[in-house]
């Protein structure tokens, strides 16, 4: 009587452990494949050249000063789009500096959210692996760019979200912190 009980908890046990097994593994494959995509989006010629562009305006725009970054990035939004506009003329948003910022910004919170809140998450090593020192730079960067992208946005009178916090801002400064622990 004994023994059959133990078979009927083992038997128990090894059904739970095989269909957590059976739901983790395909989890675990579709988490790689949407980093393996964002992965091979990243190597497309739009993500460099919005790469080039945020480190160009830090560079020579804000003369590497992350204090010029609120004031410059205001001004090239006006140059690049608001003037454009108010003269009737398309601006060139693939070229925009508030475009690349905002496209650059999506793709590091999509990554962040795969490895915040996803189950199965993105594994830590997965990041070590594909970051270096520059994505920790480049995202430095766009968490400075998005108070003044956020000022843009209110100017011409788009109200705030509901929340002050900006969720994906938080990922992103979340995924900064961590990979800035792995280098």
């Amino acid at each position: 009587m004994n023994y059959n009980f133990i078979n009927m908890i083992l038997s128990i046990i090894c059904i739970l452990v095989t269909a957590a097994i059976a739901c983790y593994i395909p989890r675990r494959i579709l988490t790689n494949q949407i980093f393996a995509d964002l992965v091979a989006e990243y190597r497309k010629a739009d993500v460099g050249m919005a790469v080039l562009a945020i480190f160009d305006f830090y560079k020579n725009d804000c003369a590497g000063d992350v204090s010029n970054i609120h004031n410059m990035y205001v001004q090239k939004y006006k140059t690049q789009i608001e003037t454009p506009l108010a003269n009737g003329v398309a601006p060139d948003y693939d070229n925009a500096l508030h475009f690349q910022r905002r496209f650059l910004s999506q793709f590091y919170a999509d990554i962040a959210k795969l490895r915040f809140d996803r189950c199965p998450r993105l594994r830590k090593k997965d990041l070590k692996y594909w970051f270096t020192p520059n994505e920790t730079t480049l995202l430095s960067l766009l968490l400075h760019m998005a108070k003044p992208a956020e000022a843009v946005f209110i100017k011409v009178g788009i109200p705030e979200p509901p929340q002050s916090d900006v969720p994906m801002n938080k990922l992103l400064l979340k995924l900064y912190d961590e990979v800035k622990k792995l280098k």
